[in-house]
């Protein structure tokens, strides 16, 4: 959905010459005026936009990038424009050292949303390899522009107008990550004021090395290296160092200020050539025997403060602020001046923090060793910066978690709280709009359903409302399982919207929900809930229980989003009498019939098959999908009763009836579950057994 549409984004233009790069300004196949803005610049990676190391140069790829979001801005509000800020990106190794010679580099530079004089521009940079076709996703990065009037001051723009549902959910999410931007320079200096001394997010926590990012649509890795030092003898000193650039002709753009890319790939040279020096420093065991070189896996968000122009003298000076495990901080402070000012007339244009890593000969990261507080010498300042690095590590840290697609509970942190909210939507909104999915019921309104199901279904043997179940097998390329469920009802989507984001009410349509409380409300739109429920493994096992994020989100079409993703916060310890589940941003996306009188549901859950302890096959999509049809229909049957309007009077399922329904269920799952055993016959790709004879439609 919304971003994952535009992340998986795979087109690419074909390449008329060879030799030149070019450029094509593509508008949306809609109206003139309508849709996002887009452009697309495609590049040849020939030997010049390589590094000493035979990788993609970085500073390269910066240029190139900002020429792009400059294009798009401009596309959209037909006046200058300039750099403002960049959030953070990150350029995995393992995804970015797969850019050769002779691939074609795809920058598309889309404006997502206009804020009065600013827009944000997203630029997706994919890779293909023309030989086979082959893509591959390279970072994606998000841009802010303001528009410029011919006096030099800010401009007005025009709305972008969505059209598709793409569209509308980029313009909804840009609209979420423009609150987080407003508080995060607050947010960052209140967590580096409290001199953390080391990340509060423990590896345990972390479950595992790889990690993929988030909230932003891009792709990050908390990486362990494989070389592992104990007990060597820290270095003695940080390096830092200043240099000079002249900011000529070719630098500046084309109404004579200093290119944002340019300032950008000054600061990327500058930071390799620092943590090179460092790192012949900081590598424990000394320096390997093999070829190793510095990669800039991450920047943070820059901020532009103020603009230079040709003739300039770019000041930069650099620290290496901090040296972790397999990474080390780089900070860069730049400012500018001009030939008659000299240096008492410097301008700051902005600060940059850059995490670089030193990759060996097969690509991996080798270790270094961690800096001390005592190595930062003389300055009174290194001091305050190398525990303010421990700071700024731990949020990145926290980041990489919000998107992780491994690590199923988000470590719950107040300070970016609505930045786990809006990626906590993200991810669901994501997941609803994947195009692979594996049909696995389709059950019409008023159609005969599976006698398995009549009996759970209160006893009607016919469909309540058009319900279809559909799995996705290996989403991400992960070992994750995705089960979606459809609806369609008559009510309308706000009582629709009222009844499922309350964890109270759910016990009156879920047959499984043992107890469902709200712990915290933050603010209007997100909630911290605990949920239990019942196992279907009955006397045998333990009630899961689940500490939750709930975050909800009324669209501008009149369409509602409702999220959940598990966290690990103090509010909600583990308890030993229930076993701690996990799931992964899980929901419900309502949207307005057609003619206005109902509702269409999707339920969309993703889960680590792994936790489940099933695998990730069309028999294990159906069991998982067979627990969830009983709390579907039990949402429909509540819903026909009027259970929107409100809580007053609406019973639900009995006592009497939930364990009715709850002692099937685990009948049934139990039957399913020796048969599936007994028999691993494959016909037509599914396993055969009473899952399938339950979801397929037949009476048997």
């Amino acid at each position: 959905g919304a971003f994952g549409r535009f992340c998986q984004h795979r087109r690419v233009a074909k390449v008329a010459s060879a030799r030149a790069p070019f450029v094509r300004v593509m508008t949306s196949p809609v109206a003139a005026g309508q849709g996002l803005p887009v452009v697309t610049v495609t590049k040849i990676i020939d030997h010049s936009h390589l590094n000493a190391d035979g990788m993609l140069s970085l500073s390269t790829l910066l240029k190139w990038m900002d020429i792009t979001a400059c294009l798009a801005a401009e596309l959209h509000c037909r006046k200058m424009s300039v750099t403002i800020s960049m959030d953070e990106v990150s350029f995995p190794a393992e995804e970015y050292g797969k850019v050769a010679v002779g691939q074609a580099l795809l920058l598309r530079g889309q404006v997502n949303n206009a804020f009065n004089t600013s827009m944000e521009v997203g630029v997706l940079v994919t890779s293909e390899a023309l030989g086979t076709g082959a893509t591959a996703t390279v970072c994606l990065a998000f841009f802010i522009f303001v528009a410029i009037d011919e006096s030099g001051g800010k401009a007005r723009v025009e709305p972008v107008v969505p059209v598709t549902f793409e569209e509308q959910h980029e313009f909804a999410l840009a609209a979420e990550r423009r609150k987080v931007r407003i508080k995060r320079r607050q947010v960052e200096k209140t967590m580096a004021s409290r001199l953390l001394p080391s990340p509060p997010v423990s590896p345990v926590t972390l479950r595992g090395s790889a990690v993929r990012s988030s909230q932003f649509g891009s792709t990050s890795a908390a990486r362990t290296s494989r070389r592992s030092w104990v007990g060597a003898r820290a270095q003695e000193t940080l390096q830092s160092m200043d240099t000079t650039q002249l900011v000529l002709p070719h630098h500046a753009n084309h109404h004579g200020n200093t290119f944002g890319g340019q300032i950008m790939a000054w600061m990327a040279e500058f930071a390799s050539i620092l943590s090179s020096r460092q790192a012949k420093a900081s590598l424990a065991g000394g320096r390997p025997a093999g070829a190793v070189q510095v990669h800039i896996e991450a920047i943070d968000a820059l901020h532009f403060i103020s603009p230079s122009k040709t003739g300039d003298r770019i000041s930069l000076h650099g620290h290496v602020t901090r040296v972790f495990g397999t990474s080390m901080e780089v900070e860069i402070s730049v400012r500018a001046y001009d030939v008659a000012g000299g240096q008492e007339s410097a301008r700051h244009i902005n600060n940059g923090f850059l995490v670089v890593q030193v990759l060996g000969g097969d690509g991996q990261p080798l270790a270094l060793r961690p800096s001390r507080a005592d190595m930062t010498g003389d300055d009174p300042e290194s001091r305050p910066r190398h525990e303010a690095a421990a700071s700024r590590e731990a949020v990145r840290a926290l980041r990489r978690q919000m998107g992780s697609l491994q690590a199923g509970a988000m470590t719950w942190s107040e300070d970016l709280k609505e930045e786990m909210c809006i990626c906590n939507l993200w991810g669901v909104l994501r997941i609803s709009h994947v195009d692979e999915w594996h049909e696995l019921a389709a059950m019409p309104r008023g159609s005969p359903l599976p006698a398995p199901l009549a009996a759970l279904n209160a006893g009607s043997d016919v469909s309540p409302a058009d319900i279809a179940l559909s799995a996705n097998l290996c989403t991400w390329g992960l070992p994750l399982l995705s089960i979606r469920g459809c609806l369609s009802v008559d009510t309308p989507p706000p009582l629709v919207f009222e009844l499922l984001k309350s964890p109270e009410r759910r016990a009156a349509w879920d047959v499984l929900l043992k107890e469902g409380r709200l712990v915290r409300q933050i603010g209007p739109d997100n909630a911290i809930v605990h949920e239990v429920f019942e196992p279907l493994s009955g006397d045998l096992g333990r009630p899961h229980d689940y500490a939750l994020i709930s975050s909800w989100r009324c669209e501008s079409d009149g369409s509602y989003v409702i999220a959940s993703r598990s966290i690990v916060v103090e509010e909600v310890p583990p308890s030993p009498q229930y076993q701690r589940g996990e799931v992964l941003p899980s929901g419900w996306w309502i949207q307005p019939q057609t003619d206005g009188t109902g509702s269409e549901l999707t339920y969309v859950i993703q889960m680590r098959a792994e936790l489940l302890g099933v695998g990730t096959d069309i028999a294990s999509a159906r069991k998982v999908a067979f627990s969830l049809m009983p709390s579907l229909l039990g949402l429909v049957r509540l819903l026909q009763c009027g259970a929107g309007a409100g809580a007053e009077g609406q019973e639900g399922l009995g006592s009497d009836l939930r364990q009715d329904l709850l002692t099937k269920m685990r009948t049934l799952f139990h039957r399913g579950s020796s048969e599936t055993k007994k028999n691993e016959q494959v016909v037509e790709g599914a396993t055969t057994g009473p899952f399938v004879s339950l979801l397929s439609g037949s009476r048997g």
